[in-house]
């Protein structure tokens, strides 16, 4: 037996048990727990894609955060030295 029917034999005890042990009812059970199998995996992808999304929405709101140095503007170095006047103020 495979681990998904062991797993699925393990709800359909539960369901049984659930239900409180009711006689003859063994398909429905074993319906609704491959049932409730597949509504779990679903479920586990969802959160798998939820996950992922928000790493990727991090990085992105990181990368957005740093600096962009491409972008500044650099000022080259002037190719005359500058000039510096200086007032002397006498009261």
């Amino acid at each position: 037996m495979s681990a998904d029917d062991e797993q699925k034999r393990e709800r359909a005890y539960r369901i049984w048990e659930d239900e409180g042990r009711p006689e003859g009812r063994h398909d429905d059970h074993w319906k609704r727990a491959g049932e409730r199998a597949l509504a779990d995996q679903v479920s586990e992808d969802v959160t798998k894609t939820n996950q992922e999304a928000d790493q990727d929405f991090a990085e992105v709101m990181t990368a957005r955060s740093r600096p962009r140095i491409s972008s500044c503007r650099r000022r080259s170095a002037p190719t005359e030295p500058t000039r510096r006047i200086y007032r002397t103020y006498i009261p």
